[in-house]
């Protein structure tokens, strides 16, 4: 390239939403229109840069993540050779988004690395050539575990950062991994944001005009990269992006190239790929970068606040989900090796469609109302693939025994807790024995449909990847009812609970001797109703006044019955003026043999413009504050609050948990998917802000009459019935020395209560204080057993894995399950070494 001759390189890739304003691969109908679904729409990109590849050898184009292209050829799998002919050419690549561009903010770790493992490995066995360049685009929130996990998936150069960009060259992560980030200046961003509107002849049916696709690609004008002037021939290379978000490609691009390479510039059409010659120096630094060119934080975070809170429900399926695909898959891993089936065509798909509910603006809220209710279907179908993979794991794993049942535990640490059982009783109930004979109080129980009755105890801690045998029998008669206690206070050996007739006055640890929670500026478990105004991405405004609810809260009994004691209280509250309603009610319970304060939240509401929020204030003053995120915990500090575009509201996003950290005593609030905190100081407290609900109105980027009415979003507010829980638990250590962070897992991940006896085949075992067995499953080829391991409390440390008899070799491998390194096999296990927050995989082979 001469000095006087600047490189231009055009790259054609869409950035794909596949869902958003529109449905992924459902078309629906609004005021007389029928709106075609994106899947409809990217295939037609597809089509069109396969044209335009046939008839300019010199054209190259991209799909932006592996959905597009797996969705592609499931409609025109005749078009796969041709795909391959030109990725082999060089001119067709994916980029490296994985299955699609996920929000890494608010799901687990190994939902993460499920993203480009299952899309990076099915492009190169479908195109027969590797994504090379990772793809962030439009990704609003970028976890710290994020460029370790981009690593171990071989893409440690990846770009598209935004909202909270990266500064520099370099990100370096929670665990000391860095990506480079590094690129040629782009130029501009050809088509920007239009939309295309329904055909105007047929109204999105299809017909001649629009060539039977139902869009009007010709309500747009054909736009193209701006000029490129003298001042630009500066030598320095740069690029265009030419047809992002939902346009088809444009054919007078190849005109344009032309014109501009006559005019002396050295424009070309290009891949992502194409472009490392520019960097290259950079990403051979990077191992060991220059500190002035390293972003000055492991996160990428916080923006976009309101996205945390926005259409709840799918935060809480997400988070349910998750962990219930996990433990099917585990159980169907053990199955295959007790000789049963592994269930990898189902545990594919579901794993899919998670992920395509984990697309950032799917899990985040950000769509109109039919894509809202084509992600609930989605959540129907993963839930029905999970219970068939479970079901059929279970009756290879489980002898049938009618006076017993397993209570089992599919995770990789020891968990505890409540479980609910299906048992066939009569008219006097059960009664349980656990598995050292003792009675099991029975804390709740309802008849189903079928007239067997689910019976809900308090399950003793059961080992990583095991059961334990409680026996069922009849009651020789029936339990007493809940009795009513004098005073509103209730407590077990742990905790005690004290009220009044308008909500909790203190929550007090008998163990550690203090209280934990207390009534400073809020009471603990106050709901708080704040003003927020804004649209689903963010709060709009600093004017955010907040009124505590416990006014408006009454008593409504404190309790006591088999196992535990409970109180409940009343909420109701008519918003100000024109804000709508808000009625609900909130209960407290203590459980003999949890060491948790147990809180539920029921909450029927319509509203807009408001926030709900749920207090705790925490005797500490000036303390660390703590924020579960993927693999680990990450310390948090406040920061000022901004209100415009992709505004940060002062809360962060958290998996599981967040609490204070102080002398002597550190107290964490547990949530099943509510991943929106704030930690706030007080003169006398800390209070941990939990939020539970929110009711945006501004339809920023969803309706813009520019290009097509579109105002199908009332949803957003989230108006009806809903639940909530989350716990209170309390230590004398920091956090990192602490079971939190098992703890927050336990909660989120109920043990299985199983009719008959559970018998596991061998199994692997990790030992270690501080690493976890994350993911148990089968390698993604071969016959392998696949672990994943996490340290979680940000210490150096040793993990020894025991292996199975019939095991005869084990690797540790990248998370892409290759690149294996054998370890040596002593005394029927194998030990290996990890640094803080270091995920690891290991490969045992049979």
């Amino acid at each position: 390239m001469s000095e006087n001759r600047r490189f231009v390189g055009v790259i054609v890739c869409n950035h794909f939403d596949p869902i958003w304003r529109r449905c992924w691969d459902r078309r629906f109908e609004f005021k007389g229109n029928l709106y075609a679904s994106y899947a409809d729409i990217q295939s037609y990109y597809m089509l069109d840069a396969l044209a335009l590849a046939r008839q300019h050898p010199d054209y190259r184009f991209e799909a932006e993540s592996t959905l597009v292209l797996r969705q592609f050829l499931h409609r025109h799998p005749e078009r796969l050779d041709e795909l391959r002919a030109l990725a082999a050419e060089g001119r067709f690549a994916v980029a490296g988004a994985g299955e699609n561009i996920i929000d890494c903010n608010m799901v687990l770790g190994e939902s993460m690395v499920r993203n480009w493992l299952l899309g990076l490995l099915w492009v190169e066995q479908h195109l027969g050539t590797p994504c090379t360049v990772g793809a962030r685009y439009d990704g609003f929130g970028n976890g710290a575990q994020l460029p370790q996990i981009l690593c171990g998936v071989e893409l440690p150069w990846t770009i598209g950062f935004c909202y909270s960009p990266v500064r520099g060259d370099y990100w370096r992560g929670l665990d000391g991994s860095v990506v480079c980030t590094a690129r040629p200046a782009q130029l501009d961003n050809s088509g920007g944001f239009d939309k295309y509107p329904p055909c105007r002849q047929c109204g999105g049916e299809g017909c001649e005009a629009c060539e039977q696709r139902g869009i009007d690609t010709r309500a747009l004008p054909a736009r193209l990269p701006r000029t490129l002037g003298d001042a630009e021939r500066t030598g320095e290379p740069a690029f265009v992006m030419a047809g992002p978000e939902e346009l088809v490609p444009n054919p007078a691009l190849i005109d344009w190239v032309a014109q501009h390479r006559q005019r002396g510039f050295d424009v070309s059409f290009t891949l992502h790929e194409d472009h490392r010659r520019f960097v290259q120096d950079r990403l051979d630094a990077r191992t060991d970068p220059p500190a002035d060119r390293v972003h000055p934080g492991v996160e990428l975070n916080p923006n976009s606040s309101g996205v945390w809170v926005g259409r709840i429900r799918l935060k809480q399926m997400c988070r349910r989900q998750e962990y219930a695909l996990l433990a099917a898959e585990t159980l169907s891993a053990l199955a295959a090796r007790a000789g049963g089936r592994y269930a990898r065509a189902e545990l594919d798909e579901a794993w899919r469609t998670l992920l395509l509910t984990m697309f950032h603006d799917a899990l985040t809220a950000t769509h109109v109302d039919p894509a809202y209710d084509e992600l609930l279907d989605m959540g129907r179908q993963i839930d029905a693939l999970t219970d068939r993979v479970r079901q059929r794991a279970l009756a290879k794993l489980t002898r049938p025994a009618k006076d017993r049942i397993s209570v089992l535990n599919p995770y990789g640490q020891a968990v505890g807790g409540l479980v609910e059982a299906v048992v066939e009783a009569g008219p006097t109930g059960v009664r349980l024995s656990g598995p050292d004979g003792r009675a099991v109080p029975v804390v709740g129980q309802r008849t189903l449909d079928n007239g067997q009755v689910a019976v809900e105890f308090v399950a003793r801690p059961v080992a990583a990847l095991s059961a334990e045998r409680y026996r069922v029998a009849p009651r020789a008669k029936a339990a007493a009812t809940p009795k009513a206690l004098a005073t509103p206070t209730i407590e077990n050996e742990r905790f005690r609970v004290t009220a009044d007739a308008h909500g909790l006055l203190a929550i007090h640890d008998r163990r550690l001797g203090r209280d934990v929670a207390a009534t400073l500026g809020y009471r603990p478990n106050d709901i708080v109703l704040e003003r927020d105004e804004g649209s689903p991405w963010e709060t709009r405004s600093p004017d955010r006044p907040r009124t505590p609810l416990a006014p408006h809260t009454t008593l409504l009994g404190a309790q006591a019955g088999e196992g535990f004691q409970r109180l409940s209280f009343g909420i109701a509250n008519a918003l100000p003026f024109s804000l709508g309603t808000l009625q609900g009610q909130a209960t407290v319970t203590l459980y003999e043999g949890l060491d948790r304060v147990d809180f539920r939240l029921d909450i029927d509401w319509d509203s807009f413009n408001q926030r709900v929020r749920v207090a705790m204030p925490v005797p500490v003053v000036r303390g660390r504050l703590l924020y579960g995120i993927a693999y680990g915990q990450l310390e948090r500090r406040p920061y000022t609050p901004t209100w415009g575009r992709a505004g940060g509201n002062g809360d962060w996003p958290a998996i599981n948990w967040a609490g204070v950290e102080g002398p002597g005593l550190s107290v964490a609030l547990l949530s099943r998917g509510l991943p929106s905190y704030a930690i706030e100081p007080g003169p006398a407290s800390e209070t941990i802000l939990l939020s539970v609900l929110r009711s945006p109105t501004l339809p920023a980027f969803l309706h813009e009459p520019e290009h097509y009415t579109m105002t199908d979003y009332d949803g957003m507010r989230d108006a009806g019935r809903h639940s909530f829980a989350y716990a209170l638990t309390a230590y004398d250590t920091p956090f990192a020395a602490s079971p939190v962070t098992l703890e927050a897992e336990g909660f989120n991940a109920p043990l299985l209560a199983v009719a008959g006896e559970v018998a596991l085949p061998d199994r692997p075992t990790v030992q270690s204080p501080n690493v976890r067995l994350a993911a148990l499953k089968l390698a993604e080829q071969g016959r392998g057993l696949i672990l994943r391991l996490a340290e979680f409390r940000g210490l150096p440390g040793r993990a020894t894995v025991t292996v199975p008899p019939d095991v005869k070799r084990v690797l540790r491998t990248n998370l892409l399950e290759r690149q294996g390194q054998s370890l040596d096999v002593r005394d029927a296990a194998v030990s290996l070494e990890l640094r803080p927050w270091e995920i690891a995989t290991l490969r045992m082979e049979p």
